[in-house]
């Protein structure tokens, strides 16, 4: 079970300023990430072969700005594999903490309810993609911090074009406000 991976860009938009990227070159990970879990680089960020909230990779950086994206393009090596982007800090609070996953074995993206870096996931909203998922194509995720009370998550087929998204707010789904440390968890 594999998936890479291999672009990550954090800025304003897919298309506006960014703020910091990498493609995960090479077979080390770079000084400015963490990996908790046994995540490996080989020409790309290679999740760890057990999954679980435990997994996570992140960029040792927190932040809070609005209107700011994460872009993650993954290649699907197994399509039962559920791929989380996430942004939290144990020093903010449960509050703060977002985590949306791509969850490819149910064709669908989820949002979860706000979250710290222990303790189960709870599902606060989620969408079916309207198309199947292919192994071994890429695929880009976005997960956009629209305002300090909503976010969006999308997913585009890099082939076709096709695109699916979900949206959701801290007051009507409690989802956390996507304050802290931009990064990956390995959920399946």
């Amino acid at each position: 079970r594999r998936q890479n991976l291999i672009n990550w860009n954090l800025g304003q938009s897919m298309r506006g300023p960014t703020i910091y990227s990498t493609s995960f070159d090479g077979s080390v990970l770079p000084i400015e990430w963490t990996a908790a879990g046994a995540w490996s680089v080989n020409d790309g960020l290679v999740p760890p072969a057990i999954s679980g909230v435990d997994q996570q990779a992140y960029w040792n950086y927190p932040t809070a700005m609005e209107g700011s994206s994460i872009v993650v393009q993954v290649t699907l090596g197994d399509l039962n594999a559920n791929i989380a982007v996430m942004k939290m800090d144990a020093n903010l609070g449960a509050a703060h903490g977002i985590v949306a996953s791509l969850n490819a074995g149910n064709n669908r993206l989820t949002f979860f309810q706000s979250w710290i870096d222990s303790g189960p996931l709870a599902e606060a909203k989620f969408t079916v993609i309207p198309w199947p998922l292919i192994a071994g194509r890429k695929y880009t995720l976005l997960l956009t911090k629209v305002t300090a009370d909503a976010h969006t998550f999308s997913i585009w087929d890099t082939v076709t074009g096709d695109t699916a998204s979900l949206s959701a707010t801290v007051a009507a789904n409690g989802i956390g406000t996507g304050c802290g440390r931009p990064g990956l968890m390995h959920l399946g």
